[in-house]
């Protein structure tokens, strides 16, 4: 070795171009091909320590949460799709609802308490658009069901009494509730006393107490939200508002609320 000080030796920034590298330790010469020195300095050798996102690394020791410290998973919520914002970064967001994911139908229902306590489908149904001016009966009412166009879920209901009186539901025990029954009579007429399913998730309600005392004399207007009733593509549905056994709602006649259920496409 040329007797330089290290200030003075050559730059050399080709590892092919050396026999070795030496070095020292209090006791010790070593020497070190470059060969060797690169094996050593290959990332597959290193088994400890992270390299920092700063760095050009992941600051994680396992893809999973590698995966997770880059995309600030931990920011997100359940549900939530990594996608690309308005600022050009990619961020986890919800989902955008696109292409009808959100939709809407909406009942005007006549007559909408029938007076007479009982089980499904006694009941007045909500349905379609009426004359105002002919009040209907239970004999003579239409009954106007909807038809599921896509796999959905019903996440939430808003309803509205709109009656030319206010509710009358001066007892304890004047409750109504809200179901909807699925129709399983095929190619046949849908009656008020036939062909609704009112078993399974028909049989529970998806409002409970829409009306209750709480109501009378008012013209409330009441919404659920947060629901996961599901339908399929194809089933027939049908809204219907049931009184409780016992229970004497009013008015009966001339009066008429709206319904809206909102869905999301599955």
């Amino acid at each position: 070795m040329s007797d330089k000080k290290f200030s003075d030796f050559t730059v050399q920034t080709d590892l092919s171009n050396f026999d070795g590298l030496v070095g020292f330790d209090t006791g010790n010469n070593y020497k070190i091909t470059p060969t060797n020195l690169a094996a050593s300095l290959d990332l597959d050798s290193f088994t400890t320590g992270k390299l920092a996102i700063a760095q050009g690394g992941t600051s994680s020791t396992t893809a999973q949460a590698a995966i997770d410290t880059l995309t600030n998973v931990s920011g997100a919520s359940a549900g939530h799709v990594l996608t690309k914002d308005g600022s050009g970064n990619a961020t986890f967001q919800a989902p955008a609802s696109g292409g009808g994911g959100v939709f809407t139908q909406v009942f005007i229902n006549h007559n909408n308490f029938d007076g007479t306590a009982g089980t499904a489908p006694t009941g007045f149904p909500f349905q379609g658009p009426y004359n105002a001016g002919t009040p209907m009966t239970n004999a003579t009412i239409r009954i106007v069901p909807y038809f599921v166009p896509v796999d959905c879920t019903l996440t939430a209901i808003y309803w509205k009494w709109c009656g030319v009186d206010a509710i009358g539901a001066n007892a304890a025990g004047d409750i109504s509730d809200l179901f909807i029954y699925t129709y399983t009579g095929g190619n046949t007429k849908p009656e008020l006393s036939a062909g609704w399913d009112t078993t399974g998730d028909n049989a529970t309600a998806v409002f409970s107490e829409l009306v209750n005392q709480a109501d009378d004399g008012d013209w409330p207007q009441k919404s659920v939200t947060g629901l996961s009733r599901t339908f399929t593509a194809g089933q027939v549905i049908m809204p219907f508002n049931i009184e409780r056994g016992g229970a004497s709602i009013n008015p009966s006649n001339n009066s008429w609320a709206t319904l809206q259920l909102v869905f999301e496409a599955t």
